[in-house]
Parts: C-alpha cells; sequence; structure tokens
C-alpha cells in the first residue's frame, strides 16, 4: 500500500461560534505496514494520458464527538477501487467542524465499476490510546463527470455511534464536501450527454 499523505503548513482550522480555540494541525503517522509519503501527490504530468480523480477535500459539518472532551480530532483517507493508493488528510485539532482546503489525486482504472472508499478516524497517537477511532464512512460510486470539469459533492457519510457500536446515518446528517474533477476521463463535449452533465456538476 502506498500512503500519499498530506503535509500543508502546519494552520489553524476556523472555529464555528461556540467552538473552543483549536490547535494547530497535526500529521498523521501511517499505520505499520503501510508506507509513508510526505508530500501532497501531484499526479501525471502534462500530456500524461494517465486517468486520475482530483479530490479537494474542503471541510465536514457535525461530525461525531469521539473524545472526552466533546471534540474529535478527524482526518480522512482516500482510495478508489482496489489500488494501492491511499491518501491520507492532516489531523484537525478538537473539533466537528473540521476546514482542510487540501487537494489529492488518485489513478482511476475503470470509473464505471470503481467506487471513491471515503474513511474518516480520529486522531490520537498516543502511548496511552495508540488505535485512531473509526468515525465515519462512505462509498461513492464515480458519478459521470464532465472532463476536467469540479464537481462539487456533498455527502452524508454513515457515523460509528460511541455508546453502540453501529454504523447509521444520524439525524440531523453530518456533512463532508468535496470538489471532484475527472482528469482525463469522463464526458467530452462531443459526447450528446455532455451539456447535462455539466449542468448537474456546477
Amino acid at each position: 500500500t502506498v500512503v500519499k499523505q498530506a503535509a500543508p503548513p502546519l494552520r489553524k482550522s476556523s472555529p464555528k461560534p461556540g467552538d473552543t480555540p483549536l490547535e494547530v494541525s497535526k500529521p498523521v503517522e501511517p499505520k505499520e505496514g503501510e508506507k509513508e509519503h510526505k508530500a501532497v501527490f501531484e499526479g501525471p504530468g502534462a500530456g500524461s494520458s494517465e486517468k486520475r480523480l482530483e479530490i479537494v477535500l474542503e471541510n465536514g459539518v457535525d461530525l461525531i464527538a469521539s473524545d472526552d472532551n466533546g471534540k474529535s480530532d478527524p482526518y480522512v483517507k482516500f482510495k478508489v477501487g482496489s489500488g494501492d493508493e491511499i491518501c491520507v488528510s492532516s489531523a484537525k485539532a478538537s473539533t466537528l467542524n473540521p476546514v482542510w482546503n487540501e487537494t489529492y489525486k488518485l489513478a482511476v482504472t475503470d470509473e464505471e465499476k470503481e467506487n471513491l472508499a471515503i474513511l474518516m478516524y480520529d486522531y490520537d497517537g498516543t502511548v496511552e490510546d495508540p488505535v485512531d477511532d473509526e468515525l465515519g464512512k462512505f462509498a461513492l460510486k464515480l458519478p459521470k463527470l464532465p472532463r476536467d470539469t469540479p464537481h462539487r459533492v456533498v455527502i452524508k457519510p454513515m457515523l460509528k455511534n460511541r455508546q453502540t457500536g453501529k454504523w447509521e446515518v444520524p439525524s440531523p446528517p453530518s456533512t463532508l464536501s468535496l470538489v471532484l474533477t475527472a482528469i482525463n476521463f469522463g464526458v467530452t463535449k462531443d459526447d450528446p450527454e455532455y451539456e447535462t452533465v455539466v449542468k448537474q456538476a456546477a
């Protein structure tokens, strides 16, 4: 497994009214057996015909609390299909409304069949609690995307109930905002569906 890890400059997330001041982002260390890749993965160079999915992880809203202080330290992993690339975001400290604005690229083999797996965790990374808690998950079937045109997606992931251990969509739901761009695949201008797909992606 190849881990493509985001390593943006340390910065503070923007808290919502009522949130406690946030600490700077913490990098997420790779798990045992995973290969660390500190630089943001840039994908193929100019002229490449390799298919890639560009993912902009914007923000999360009303995520579940995993820590005793009523907050979490959320981060997100992305994987397309059965490929061996995993993109890992930075972790945001002590918040249920994280702001990332981080960009990743993942290889796409068959956009008609592959899903984008989205996994959310609470970063612990301490001797007392070395295992990161699962926060949420979502499998997004790659929609028809206009080639090289950004497409905003707001998902409602299944979250793990801390009391029951069951996966469920809470009410009201938590949300995760992404912008997806199909690189070297997707619907082109000469396709009859192009105008419809562009309108849906706007």
